[in-house]
């Protein structure tokens, strides 16, 4: 497999968080970088890092804007573009019984459907340059915790998505890599934990009564707070995963799989333990109990 050492990369989800975190990282090191931004203010944050970094509007669940970018990418760079990263997706922290259904629904489409769909419409460049794929997944595919809704399922169908093409188009010297972040202190990851009590936005009114009486410790302040200081006491870095899709991108020898962060590290253990076990553990340390004041202290 031959290094990709520049060339043109799109990512999309670029308007913040991991995503923005990503682009500045590839065109610092020489990649004419398309950042899929969803509005104005996002697209002028990007002006700042140089001309290698161009923001572009696209809403990966708007087949026009989809369509545009492709337009765009053919007609300025059509025979050195060679990556495509996929980054864009939702995350929204509910219980699943409560969770609305439009809201899941667009969930699985943001997260699964619109990328496979927009891969599809860019695999004939990626295919004819001999390009690399990396589709930003998530450690909850790998252990998928309470109350984060329908997002692990759809992270878990994008890894299946990852293997499928690499092993479809490796025949075309097209490679295929699956990035699994740790926790990641973003814009995301906080917003399902800022405020103990948005969680009910995201609940059909007709079922919040319930729904807050059944799961409502869960989401408390003090257990929100524990969670929190429980998921970050092992922090990941945007940087850590902005310097992985890198080498996805130009290795010679890129990583199917890259389970970053210390999370990744425990999860390489947690692999070879029972599912019985591994339930007990996350009951024991996700829902309210014992262990709370211990992570206080």
């Amino acid at each position: 497999m031959s290094e990709i050492s520049s060339g043109a990369v799109l990512v999309t989800g670029a308007g913040k968080g991991l995503g923005k975190a990503m682009a500045i990282h590839l065109a610092a090191r020489g990649f004419r970088v398309y950042a899929g931004v969803r509005n104005e203010t996002q697209a002028k944050a990007l002006h700042n890092y140089g001309p290698q970094l161009i923001p572009i509007s696209l809403d990966i669940d708007d087949p026009v804007t989809v369509e545009a970018t492709l337009q765009r990418i053919q007609k300025e760079c059509a025979s050195t573009f060679v990556g495509l990263v996929n980054n864009a997706a939702i995350l929204k922290g509910a219980p699943f019984e409560g969770l609305d259904s439009v809201i899941m629904q667009k969930i699985f489409n943001t997260n699964l459907v619109s990328t496979a769909l927009l891969t599809q419409k860019f695999l004939p460049l990626i295919r004819k340059n001999k390009g690399r794929i990396v589709m930003i997944s998530s450690l909850t595919e790998e252990l998928p915790t309470p109350f984060l809704g329908a997002y692990p399922a759809t992270k878990t169908g994008l890894s299946g998505l990852s293997d499928m093409l690499r092993r479809e188009l490796a025949p075309f010297g097209v490679f295929v890599a699956n990035v699994e972040p740790g926790f990641v202190e973003t814009d995301m990851a906080t917003s399902i934990s800022s405020e103990s009590g948005a969680w009910l936005g995201v609940v059909p009114k007709e079922k919040r009564t319930e729904v807050k009486k059944v799961y409502g410790a869960y989401f408390s302040p003090v257990h929100v707070e524990y969670l929190k200081q429980l998921v970050y006491s092992m922090p990941g870095s945007a940087d850590e995963v902005a310097q992985a899709v890198y080498h996805a991108i130009t290795s010679r020898t890129p990583y199917s799989e890259y389970l970053l962060s210390h999370h990744g590290i425990v999860l390489r253990v947690m692999r070879v333990l029972p599912d019985w076990l591994v339930d007990w553990y996350l009951w024991l340390l996700v829902w309210p109990g014992p262990l709370d004041p211990v992570f206080f202290q």
